[in-house]
């Protein structure tokens, strides 16, 4: 059998440009594509430097595709580890139904296994979910529910079936079940939400509270906070935290972003202390309607697995798991490792896991 015109080789600094191109030939300009956000994702990571691997033309030096990994700090029954997420995989168009994918693949689990990394897990897209599965010893450990709370029926009902009057007619019908979102939130007692400034050691102490609460998160302290969403570039988010009796008792981080065409306000990471009562998520959530009451949204959208207690809270307030059939695309969770991490039940993951919101 010929050998193939590349090779793969593991990501190095000197790479970056050629994995900048290779984005935008396959994917045209986004952030991905962007030199700041590539330095922020690959390199300034708290857990270490990226682990990709790259295929590289053994001729000309051109890469040609990639089968990205970024190292997490996680916890695995509290026990603290390293976990890695598959991310960025692609292939050159031009080099598409190669086998780029699979050998990349095998040769990123190589590298992971000699970094020490204790699980890897993805949520991938429907092409590279298959590849995952059959060829790379991935696991589908289960699917996480997309919930979503509809703000402007109207508005989504027109773009979805542009019929005379039937917009005006579902956000009548709807009323009930999706009312309009506050202008301030309602006071709740004992707990005060205020916007984070700066993710400090308060929260390196609430992550030592909550840390055993599943048995599969990825750490979620003040240094990767601060990391993943006060220092990423091109990206805007607003967290706020919950304090009772000046404890910080949970926190919220939104963002505002366009998905197929739609204004969605997006509850991207929620975690609240179980100890500390349900009031507390009651008011982090009423603080997110508030925020996003003047952004002008058409829905509120958030990944939340049905075992934790932030979903119920979720859908308390009025957010609705969306059936397959209407799903844009399933998040189906995909892990490599021991036998913790191939059960749904023990995993704790919001959309601020996901490296696309």
């Amino acid at each position: 059998m010929n050998e193939p015109s590349w090779e793969p080789v593991p990501y190095t600094l000197d790479l970056a440009d050629g994995i900048l191109a290779l984005h935008r030939r396959a994917w045209g300009e986004l952030e991905i594509t962007r030199a700041e956000y590539h330095r922020w994702q690959y390199q300034e990571n708290p857990a270490g430097p990226a682990l990709s691997t790259v295929a590289r033309e053994r001729n000309t030096g051109e890469l040609i595709g990639q089968f990205g990994a970024i190292p997490l700090r996680a916890s695995i029954n509290g026990e603290p580890q390293i976990a890695a997420l598959a991310l960025n995989v692609v292939t050159d168009p031009a080099y598409r139904r190669q086998g780029v994918f699979a050998r990349l693949g095998h040769a990123a689990n190589g590298q992971m296994a000699k970094a020490g990394i204790a699980f890897a897990f993805a949520l991938p897209n429907e092409n590279s979910f298959p590849g995952f599965v059959r060829h790379l010893g991935y696991h589908h450990v289960g699917d996480v529910p997309l919930l979503v709370r509809p703000v402007n029926v109207r508005r989504l009902v027109a773009r979805r079936l542009p019929l005379p009057g039937l917009g005006a007619l579902a956000a009548a019908l709807s009323r009930p079940f999706a009312p309009p979102l506050p202008g301030s939130a309602p006071p709740v007692d004992d707990v005060t939400v205020v916007p984070v400034e700066r993710f400090d050691s308060a929260f390196d102490v609430f992550w030592q509270r909550i840390c055993r609460r599943q048995r599969v998160m990825v750490v979620r302290d003040a240094a990767y906070l601060e990391w993943r969403f006060r220092q990423i570039p091109l990206r805007r988010y607003f967290p706020f935290q919950a304090v009772v009796a000046d404890d910080l008792a949970g926190y919220i981080v939104l963002r505002r972003a366009e998905i197929l065409g739609m204004r969605a306000g997006l509850v991207v990471d929620f975690v609240v202390d179980p100890a500390s009562g349900e009031r507390v998520g009651v008011a982090l959530l009423a603080q997110a309607a508030a925020h996003f009451a003047s952004e002008n949204v058409d829905l509120l959208a958030s990944l939340m697995l049905p075992h934790v207690p932030e979903y119920g809270l979720l859908r308390r307030t009025h957010f609705w798991p969306v059936p397959r059939p209407l799903l844009p695309q399933r998040f189906r969770l995909v892990a490599r490792g021991g036998p913790v991490v191939r059960k749904l039940e023990h995993w704790f993951l919001t959309m601020g896991d996901y490296d696309l919101a």
